[in-house]
């Protein structure tokens, strides 16, 4: 599946959601100011997955991924991510 990437990252300006997770898979829709959210294509029923992330100020983005799993019960695995400006 496709994730954030870990280590030193750059990201270009303007920023934009595509920029955190750049997959064909996964399709950004900004939803307000600095908050975009996503989701991942999968051609499971069993199984979704999404992330939502906000821009808190120059120095720092948080976000989750989201996953969704209904086999054999609704179970749902969140997962925090955080970016930080590094000098």
């Amino acid at each position: 599946m496709p994730a954030p990437q870990s280590g030193q990252v750059v990201f270009a300006r303007p920023f934009s959601g595509g920029q955190l997770i750049p997959s064909p898979q996964v399709q950004w829709s900004r939803v307000a100011a600095n908050h975009w959210k996503a989701r991942l294509k999968t051609a499971s029923a069993a199984m979704s997955m999404e992330y939502d992330l906000r821009v808190l100020s120059p120095e720092r983005m948080e976000g989750a991924s989201i996953v969704r799993v209904t086999v054999p019960q609704a179970c749902t695995i969140q997962s925090p991510f955080v970016f930080t400006r590094q000098s």
